[in-house]
């Protein structure tokens, strides 16, 4: 593990789908859990009432870990039963029992991966900025062995939350209060420097999620000391992007190895594991992986299946998304393109209710955000792209989603995470674009193009974890090259710092007007609360005013519509429709 100072993240979305080692599942002083909780639970765990049988926390021992009885095909987290639901507690009750689970699943945990940390690596694990198919020197990259735990190169444990005690657990009418206990005790536990953990805490309502961020903003502003001057610059630039709606994100195969799948070249391996020593050619590592995909495309058609289909078996187990997953599912963008087959990315978006759509096979007229799969999905085993000849056949087949890829670059900011840069496909899709844009008298020996001083690089930005490379000359005044140096894994939790950092700033203000949250409101937005109460009225008074479908959009996005109490109900009369988050409609409560 580095010595890097511990970070405290910030998530929309559903705690239980998220890729961690430990969680807290909150439960009273009898044991009993809530019905949300229930399904992550061994169902032997529970009395028929719903109560924990054995292992109850207790006012002494307020976290205590739960025996998991299920078999898994992959390592699942640790559930931690918390000791977080009562009547009538502080605010800093709740935030006592969180720093009791943090101290007790971060030990084990500590303790669990001790051998995996402190165990010279072979190979350096898979760089999320790598092309799939070639090493970092551009030879062919030799399949290797998948790693038997999902966040085993993690520079430190993960552990998770939720804002306990603000849904049944006593304390929902002072939520705020308790996201700006929970911020404050968990900060100071992990500058204690004792555990070296990272903590996510989740928030499953729009609100919560926004007070949480906006308690971040005012009590902790230098919450990011990974970032240097540089990062952060890029960060604020990628905020301010993406909160006016010109970013789109490319998520490369790298994200998704940060929820334990393998890498092309180690899904190769496990498919080559299927076949057998005995048919294996001689010499087949010193094939490009496109090459090796075609002999297992061979060799499983004769056996009667087919390789789309094995693939999506291998993939379809991996079902908690990477904390990267929901940071970019977190922001104001309603464009994502991948390369990637899983579905985690729409998983991640889902459990905070912005769903994405996946293009081109499911329509995006319900949905206001929509994911491009270039490659294909596990959904549609037969469109997936890995072998040479689906390579050599992308541009017929697929020139409709080639269309939509180069439209966004021309008309929008794209940032690159966990993409190598080198696909070909990918490459072509660029180079019809250059060619549109460049003026036809433009000599190609002249070089790249550079943008101005204070000027976006044409086609977006690229996060590049570890050592520098020269693709960073190659696509010059093209991409703004945002660099995590060091080690591998240092890197890619530096990247999830930066996108937390990214994802603070572009949380718009769903809790202004949410009763419950008031005690993260801060006296800086007093007077906009009460001039946006003065508003509400009128809108209500008044809906037959012109403007007024505009008026309540507005009051919408600051958390009007959505009566978390009855307080609110009370004072805008109305049945209550989904919340607002950076500019993406939600619904749903913590």
């Amino acid at each position: 593990m580095s010595n890097r100072p511990n970070h405290l993240f910030c998530l929309h979305g559903d705690l239980k789908a998220l890729a961690c080692h430990a969680w807290l599942l909150p439960c009273d002083a009898n044991g009993h859990v809530m019905e949300t909780w229930r399904c992550a639970l061994p169902s032997d765990l529970l009395d028929e009432e719903h109560r924990l049988k054995v292992h109850r926390p207790t006012a002494k021992n307020r976290a205590v870990q739960l025996p998991d009885t299920r078999s898994h095909d992959l390592p699942a987290p640790a559930i931690w039963a918390t000791l977080t639901g009562a009547v009538d507690e502080s605010d800093e009750w709740y935030a006592q029992g969180a720093v009791a689970f943090v101290n007790a699943a971060g030990e084990a945990a500590m303790q669990a991966l001790a051998p995996a940390n402190d165990t010279p690596q072979l190979s350096p694990p898979p760089a999320y900025s790598l092309d799939p198919h070639r090493s970092a020197d551009g030879h062919p990259a030799a399949a290797s062995a998948p790693s038997p735990c999902p966040l085993r190169d993690r520079d430190r444990p993960l552990l998770a939350l939720p804002v306990v005690g603000t849904g049944a657990g006593g304390a929902e009418q002072k939520t705020g209060e308790v996201c700006k206990a929970l911020i404050t005790q968990l900060t100071a536990a992990l500058a204690d420097g004792t555990l070296k953990v990272d903590v996510a805490i989740v928030a499953w309502d729009t609100d919560t999620y926004a007070a949480l961020q906006a308690v971040r903003r005012a009590e902790l502003p230098c919450s990011w000391p990974a970032l240097d001057a540089s990062q952060r610059t890029h960060a604020k630039r990628l905020a301010t992007l993406a909160s006016d709606g010109k970013l789109v994100v490319f998520v490369g195969a790298g994200v998704s190895m940060g929820a334990g799948l393998p890498s092309w070249g180690a899904l190769l391996a496990q498919l080559w594991a299927q076949v057998g020593e005995e048919h294996r050619p001689a010499g087949f590592l010193t094939l490009d992986l496109l090459d090796q995909a075609q002999l297992l495309e061979r060799h499983f058609a004769g056996s009667g299946s087919a390789l789309g289909e094995r693939v999506a078996t291998l993939i379809r187990v991996h079902d908690r998304h990477a904390l990267t997953h929901g940071l970019l599912a977190n922001l104001p963008v309603r464009e994502f393109v991948t390369t990637n087959y899983d579905q985690l990315l729409e998983r991640a978006a889902k459990g905070m209710r912005a769903e994405l759509a996946a293009l081109p096979h499911q329509a995006s007229r319900e949905q206001e955000r929509w994911v491009l799969k270039l490659h294909g999905c596990v959904s549609r085993p037969g469109d997936i792209v890995l072998s040479r000849r689906s390579y050599l056949r992308y541009a017929a087949r697929h020139e409709a989603l080639a269309g939509i890829v180069q439209a966004l670059l021309i008309t929008r900011q794209m940032l690159f995470v966990g993409f190598g840069l080198v696909d070909d496909n990918f490459v072509r899709i660029v180079d019809a674009v250059q060619r549109a844009i460049d003026a036809p008298a433009r000599d190609a020996a002249a070089g790249p193009r550079r943008s101005a001083a204070g000027e976006d690089p044409r086609l977006g930005y690229t996060t590049w974890l570890g050592d520098a490379t020269p693709l960073e000359h190659l696509w010059r005044g093209e991409l703004g090259w945002i660099n995590l140096p060091g080690e591998m894994k240092v890197a890619a939790r530096d990247l999830e710092i930066l996108l937390d950092f990214v994802a603070c700033e572009t949380t718009g203000p769903a809790h202004v007007l949410s009763a419950r949250q008031e005690g993260a409101l801060g006296r800086e937005l007093e007077p906009l609360r009460n001039a946006l109460v003065e508003l509400r009225k009128v809108a209500k008074e008044r809906p037959d005013l012109p403007g007024m479908a505009r008026v309540r959009q507005l009051l919408s996005e600051f958390g009007a519509g959505k009566p978390d109490t009855r307080k609110d109900a009370a004072e805008d009369g109305s049945e209550g429709d989904s919340g607002v988050h950076g500019g993406i409609a939600n619904g749903g409560s913590d």
